[in-house]
């Protein structure tokens, strides 16, 4: 399937395909989609970087990306954001100049979109409410938050309440389960590689800590 192919599939699942969006947030899944999109770009310049091209078309949709992840939820936007400039790092070794050019365009099309986003907040009056409900109120929705194994639990015994079975509940477990799978599968992918660290495992390695993280301070 050529990218075009693959952009369609990725925006379909997660508009109308995932169970996800009957018990989380949309922006929740547009910052994720939003970081998807930054790994596989990622993932294009690093391939047209071992072939020895110029690639800064990929660097630049990363950038977006990222960008549209913060805007949609910027703690996940945050951390899809560190998670290439930590896989940049890596890749360039001790070309550290590249990695830092690589970094600059990345920044530089992430800023872009943000002025772009600001400018329209500030043109609808909505610039104080926005400040106010992302950054000022960040405390108080923290307080609320139970940690992975209180989810765990609290899914548990909605199972173990009697009939009829608590199908959400069924799911949310299933969801549950997936960052325990994939931190375990990273760790053996880490495992294997051992000495041989490549930019794309790293990328691997650096979102797979961004989805695990990007459940803090509410897992389900």
């Amino acid at each position: 399937m050529r990218w075009p192919g693959q952009v369609v599939l990725a925006v379909a699942l997660v508009v109308a395909s995932s169970p996800m969006l009957v018990f989380t947030s949309f922006y929740t899944a547009c910052a994720v989609l939003g970081a998807l999109v930054a790994l596989r770009c990622l993932l294009w310049f690093l391939d047209r970087s071992v072939d020895g091209g110029r690639a800064v078309a990929p660097l630049v949709w990363v950038g977006v990306a990222t960008a549209a992840s913060f805007w949609s939820k910027p703690n996940i936007g945050l951390l899809a954001l560190a998670a290439v400039v930590v896989t940049l790092a890596v890749a360039g070794g001790r070309a550290w100049r590249r990695s830092a050019r690589a970094v600059g365009v990345v920044a530089g099309a992430f800023a872009a979109v943000g002025l772009a986003c600001s400018m329209v907040l500030v043109a609808t009056d909505a610039w104080s409410a926005f400040i106010d409900q992302v950054f000022r109120s960040k405390g108080q929705y923290l307080d609320v938050g139970f940690s992975y194994a209180t989810a765990v639990e609290r899914r548990v015994e909605a199972l173990s309440g009697g009939d009829p079975v608590d199908t959400r509940a069924i799911v949310w477990l299933l969801i549950l389960a997936v960052p325990v799978v994939a931190a375990a599968v990273l760790v053996w992918a880490c495992w294997r590689a051992r000495m041989r660290m490549d930019g794309t495992l790293v990328a691997f390695v650096a979102f797979g800590a961004v989805g695990i993280l990007g459940t803090v301070p509410r897992p389900a």
